[in-house]
């Protein structure tokens, strides 16, 4: 005998089911971040970025969770974080999207191993041209005439940077030792062969001699795609000359100062810097930056000192003694001024630095000090 409909069971188990749909919607109402990922990091900091789908108009925050614990919340129009308390460790990241009501969606997940990896380097030195023996430390006129470009000039000097970089404007606020002085340059050089430059990095120089990070004023230059290993490390500016370490030293995760200010600091060739009071200097002059100082003769660096002033755009009458303000390669002394004839002239510093080099023992004027660099290859 056929058995009757039971409505009323078939009835409860509908609205179960209606209700297991409502309440599922209503869940996850909010839709799941995609692709997140890591854009950047290190043992410091964790960039997360995520994409949100184009058809979610429930989602008003996300909940950034990081191996199980509550990070943040961030409004629903975010699709990044920063994370900067990290530390070498593995970290699973979950992103979660939450609707009006408080529901949360699914999580998007993502993991990350920061054990120590790459090179952690710091770097010292000090220029001729700005040092003050009073002080200790360099002057920081470039920066208190608001003269130091924003974006680093280096790619125009020649010099093989994958982007041209640009610095944190709040840099140029500070003062005291930590006060910018001018961009600077460091290489790492092959360690079978140091003619061929494996990296190229753009940094800014303190008056303490320390150099920094552009964008994030660090001291620490983490360096973690780059594997650990041996390298000579040259350091350049654009109107000194350069200096290289005597041999390739070992760099890893693990911090390594390098400190060309320190006369104990072996460096490449001869007289690669000047010794004054104990303390090592990169060498003044090179005002066209050719890796030459050049008093006298072709292509010697008076003479773009002197085009420099006579050429100046408000210089209407051509006087020599015009003084010419401003970020310009032939600011020797990096005092904000160029100047050719008179007090604090730039082309004093060049001259006196041919005749004086320990390596011109005859005082020749038309001595030509090199820069103690292997040349690059081309």
């Amino acid at each position: 005998m056929k058995q009757p409909i039971n409505f009323k069971k078939h009835f409860a188990f509908a609205s179960v089911f209606i209700s297991y749909l409502i309440f599922t919607l209503t869940v996850f109402a909010a839709i799941p971040p995609s692709n997140l990922r890591i854009k950047s990091a290190n043992d410091n900091i964790a960039i997360l970025a995520w994409d949100t789908a184009t058809s979610d108009s429930q989602t008003v925050s996300y909940e950034v969770y990081r191996n199980g614990s509550l990070l943040a919340t961030l409004a629903g129009n975010v699709t990044g974080y920063v994370d900067q308390t990290v530390q070498a460790h593995n970290y699973q990241y979950e992103i979660y999207a939450v609707d009006a009501s408080g529901q949360k969606s699914l999580p998007a997940s993502t993991t990350i191993n920061l054990a120590p990896m790459g090179i952690t380097l710091r770097l010292k030195a000090f220029l001729q041209g700005a040092y003050q023996a009073s002080t200790g430390e360099m002057r920081d006129n470039l920066r208190l005439q608001q003269a130091i470009p924003i974006t680093e000039p280096y790619m125009q000097l020649g010099h093989n940077l994958p982007v041209e970089v640009q610095l944190n404007p709040a840099l140029l606020d500070v003062t005291g030792s930590d006060a910018i002085v001018d961009w600077m340059i460091f290489e790492l050089r092959d360690k079978t062969n140091p003619r061929n430059i494996i990296r190229n990095e753009v940094a800014l120089l303190q008056r303490d001699g320390h150099l920094i990070d552009p964008q994030t004023g660090r001291s620490v230059f983490y360096l973690n795609d780059q594997i650990a290993g041996d390298y000579y490390i040259a350091l350049r500016h654009r109107n000194h000359l350069g200096v290289m370490t005597a041999n390739a030293v070992k760099l890893s995760a693990t911090e390594r100062l390098i400190d060309f200010s320190d006369v104990n600091t072996a460096t490449w060739g001869n007289n690669a810097r000047l010794i004054s009071n104990n303390i090592a200097l990169m060498w003044a002059g090179d005002g066209n930056h050719d890796g030459k100082l050049i008093a006298s003769g072709p292509q010697n660096d008076l003479n773009y000192i002197i085009s420099s002033v006579l050429l100046a755009e408000d210089n209407i009458g051509f006087n020599a003694n015009y003084i010419y303000t401003g970020y310009n390669n032939v600011d020797i002394n990096l005092d904000g001024n160029v100047i050719y004839i008179g007090k604090n002239n730039d082309g004093n510093i060049t001259q006196g630095n041919v005749l004086l080099n320990p390596s011109n023992t005859s005082f020749n004027s038309n001595f030509i000090i090199e820069e103690q660099l292997p040349k690059v290859l081309n």
